[in-house]
């Protein structure tokens, strides 16, 4: 049996994962999808040089590598996902 000291460290443990996770995955999306946006700013401005389909899609990519490198974060980080996805 664990005692409720136990039990309330691996509470605190397991929020300090979920805390770091949810701030990496933000802070990964921030990274990834701002030239999105800014490239959607200037899209008025930008849309009549060659260069602006070249620079959307690079952006796209950024935007595909923001929902593929959550699961890599989740592994990372937390530890039950990972034994969960270990059992799958």
């Amino acid at each position: 049996m664990t005692t409720s000291a136990e039990q309330a460290a691996e509470a605190e443990t397991l929020l300090k994962q979920i805390t770091f996770m949810c701030v990496s995955v933000s802070f990964a999306f921030i990274i990834f999808i701002t030239p999105s946006v800014i490239l959607l700013i200037g899209k008025v401005h930008w849309q009549q040089y060659t260069m602006y389909s070249s620079m959307k899609a690079v952006n796209n990519l950024f935007v595909y590598c923001n929902h593929s490198i959550n699961c890599y974060i989740y592994l990372l980080i937390n530890k039950k996902f990972r034994k969960e996805m270990m059992r799958v």
